[in-house]
């Protein structure tokens, strides 16, 4: 066993009574196979913590490999997508091209037949729009809720250059994406229409947002526009409530009658 001891002043060693704890001890007395056991454990220690390192270097590095080449998949998989995907973006872009430029030729085709079967000249270059007819018409309203009021609005039906042969859902957007052009360019801006508002003529006048200059417009009502088809002409029509009466329609916007072609 061990001896706890404290080192004397003329030399030499006292064992101490306390053993390790005591105060006084200075110093601890082995025997050499104790000594050497101490030396073994140690050695035995720092070899396993040395193979322990080492293993955890080597998992460390597998773990580090195995996540750069888990990386470098996904990175890949990534590229590959994002270029799968522009690649398709670019084919719809250039379907959709295709099919528009397919569309606005039928289109044109359509607008010229209809141009030529109604003498429309040129027949080439008029928009295939024509007023059928424009007339007053009474609105009735309600003001508040005990209210009701009477105004004078105007209707007006215009021919568009789209047959029997377009669905309602084909004709009402055509119609209404050139009639109102977004660029500003109103087909019905020849006959005097210069404003639009897409409710009814109630909300028009109780909207604080709407400008006095703009009531002074003659203005189109979205609310209050009727979509028909004229089977005894065979095209597509839609009326139109508006604010005031049209300016004078051009003759070239004046829709002529089966009679009239032939006087001509």
């Amino acid at each position: 066993m061990p001896k706890f001891v404290r080192e004397k002043m003329l030399g030499g060693y006292a064992e101490v009574a306390g053993g390790h704890s005591d105060p006084e001890c200075t110093h601890v007395i082995l025997k050499a196979a104790e000594y050497d056991k101490i030396l073994d454990e140690k050695r035995s220690a720092e070899r396993e913590t040395a193979v322990t390192r080492a293993d955890g270097e080597r998992a460390l590095q597998t773990l580090r490999r195995e996540s750069e080449s888990r990386l470098w998949q996904v990175q890949e998989e990534s590229r590959k997508a994002a270029e799968a995907a522009a690649a398709e973006l670019e084919r719809v872009k250039q379907e959709a091209a295709y099919q528009r430029r397919l569309n606005e030729n039928l289109l044109r085709i359509s607008r010229e037949r209809a141009n030529a079967d109604r003498e429309l000249k040129p027949k080439k270059e008029h928009s295939g729009y024509v007023v059928t007819v424009s007339a007053e018409k009474k609105y009735r309203y309600k003001a508040d809720r005990r209210t009701w009021r009477t105004v004078t609005l105007w209707e007006t039906t215009i021919q568009s250059p789209y047959s029997a042969e377009f669905t309602e859902e084909q004709a009402r957007t055509q119609i209404r994406e050139e009639l109102f052009s977004r660029d500003g360019n109103w087909v019905i801006g020849r006959i005097g229409i210069n404003g639009r508002y897409a409710g009814d003529y109630e909300d028009l006048i109780s909207d604080k947002k709407v400008e006095p200059e703009f009531l002074e417009r003659n203005i189109a009502l979205g609310g209050q526009q009727g979509l028909k088809m004229n089977f005894k002409t065979g095209y597509w029509e839609l009326s139109i409530f508006h604010t005031k009466p049209l300016s004078r329609v051009p003759e070239d916007m004046r829709a002529r009658t089966v009679a009239d072609r032939r006087v001509r």
